[in-house]
């Protein structure tokens, strides 16, 4: 599988780690958060047809990051609670993160 999404280092481009944008994917294989989700073909290829980009206005920006900040936080909940439970995560944390 792979996953595509926008995201930013706009905000400090000597940042390694790029940040989720506030924008969102839209298309067929398109999540309601804009992560965009296709199967590799035997060759090892996706190909993402037909998308577009939600523009969100700026009185929905706060209330759009803080979402996605909590849905972060549960994620490493999840995942830390697999790692105490001693759950095999190897294939579990690619699916983890967008």
């Amino acid at each position: 599988m792979i996953k595509a999404s926008l995201v930013t280092n706009e905000d400090h481009p000597s940042r390694q780690t790029p940040r989720s944008h506030v924008h969102k994917l839209m298309g067929r294989n398109c999540t309601e958060e804009g992560v965009c989700i296709l199967p590799l073909t035997q060759n090892n290829t996706a190909s993402f047809q037909n998308l577009g980009i939600l523009f969100v206005g700026k009185k929905e920006v706060p209330d759009i990051l803080f979402k996605r900040k909590l849905s972060q936080m549960e994620r490493i909940r999840d995942l830390e609670r697999m790692v105490s439970s001693g759950t095999r995560t190897g294939t579990l944390i690619s699916g983890m993160f967008p």
